[in-house]
């Protein structure tokens, strides 16, 4: 099973916030627990939908992540 993660500018994008106001929310744990890859914290797609309120389509994620494939991790957890 996969788990997706994604990345506070694409959240912002989804969101329609500032990064500094995302980055805010995700330091206070306002997404959940969050993944850090280098300088960057992704946060949990699952988490951000529960945050944002609604359901997030693969258009908008693809939107969101805006031609930059570091913004989203998909990592496999190895449960079926």
């Amino acid at each position: 099973m996969a788990q997706t993660y994604i990345s506070g500018p694409a959240i912002a994008r989804l969101w329609l916030r500032s990064r500094m106001t995302v980055n805010e929310h995700m330091r206070a744990g306002g997404f959940g627990p969050l993944l850090r890859h280098g300088r960057i914290r992704y946060a949990a797609l699952a988490a951000v939908e529960r945050r944002v309120g609604q359901r997030i389509s693969g258009e908008q994620l693809a939107a969101a992540v805006g031609g930059y494939p570091e913004r989203i991790l998909i990592l496999e957890t190895g449960e079926e």
